[in-house]
């Protein structure tokens, strides 16, 4: 459902316009300094930390490589949840949609699966999404995601699709976050993200039941429940065969169903009729 754009605004939820990823990361900041200051912590070293970090928060990739990291571990988690782990779907994905111009965006979930255990599917993908903060995500998970978002930045390079939409809006009013650095800094982006980085875009994601909605839709010419009905209806009574009591065991009993089309061929004339005898004799 809602969430944000590429920069991580959505001027619905946000009214201000800033980024929810970057104001999740300060208030992580912020808690974090808090923290060190009441516990007696090493504050110098945090104020460090801090620092370096904030430079990183305001790089205008900071959203976007937060989110794409997130997108790819929670992929990664249903995958192996959901599919392997419950047989529960044949194919699961999370895709954000993460406009540069419109300032709002949504996630999409999709889950495919038979009629009988979409509802079951349905559920256990959004109880992955939502665990995300109860079971912490792994440094190997992060280095997993990292890998497949450079190595498949390095496979796309070669596409001039890809390179095209590297350099849209480069030179637009209407996306000021988007300048040159957006195409040199990627990769040491997605090198020096942290944990604490892919929390801050999971924190901008509204997965509160009012904002989400769901939608399911069967393949096929007939909805599940037709085809049910037809399933469980009798078979019809072949063309010519007369129906009685037995009818319906015709088709179970060989000789039965041979008395039948006998019993047809002499309602039609058929079985008195008797090949006709050869000729005898010279014929002229």
């Amino acid at each position: 459902r809602e969430g944000g754009n590429k920069w991580g605004k959505n001027t619905q939820l946000e009214p201000s316009g800033k980024s929810m990823v970057v104001l999740a990361a300060e208030r992580q900041m912020a808690q974090k300094a808090d923290m060190a200051a009441t516990g007696g912590g090493d504050m110098s070293r945090i104020t460090d930390m801090n620092s370096e970090r904030a430079s990183r928060v305001q790089h205008p990739l900071f959203s976007t490589v937060s989110l794409m990291l997130m997108v790819e571990i929670l992929n990664s988690r249903l995958f192996t949840t959901v599919r392997d782990a419950l047989g529960l779907t044949y194919d699961v994905s999370f895709e954000m949609r993460m406009f540069e111009r419109l300032e709002s965006g949504w996630f999409v979930l999709a889950v495919t699966s038979m009629p009988s255990k979409i509802d079951d599917a349905l559920a256990a993908s959004l109880r992955t999404i939502r665990a995300l903060r109860t079971q912490p995500i792994r440094k190997s998970e992060l280095d997993r995601a990292r890998r497949t978002l450079l190595t498949r930045h390095e496979s796309d390079m070669k596409d001039n699709l890809y390179l095209l939409g590297l350099i849209t809006h480069l030179q637009s009013e209407c996306v000021p976050e988007k300048t040159v650095d957006c195409i040199k800094d990627l990769l040491p982006m997605l090198t020096a993200a942290t944990v604490e980085d892919i929390y801050a875009a999971y924190d901008a994601l509204p997965l509160e039941n009012s904002h989400l909605f769901s939608c399911i839709g069967t393949s096929g010419k007939q909805p599940p429940g037709q085809q049910q009905q037809q399933a469980s209806a009798p078979a019809p009574t072949p063309t010519g065969t007369p129906q009685n009591e037995n009818s319906s065991n015709i088709l179970d009993d060989p000789k039965a169903a041979a008395a039948a089309l006998l019993q047809a061929m002499k309602a039609v004339g058929m079985g008195n009729n008797k090949p006709e005898d050869p000729p005898t004799g010279n014929q002229q």
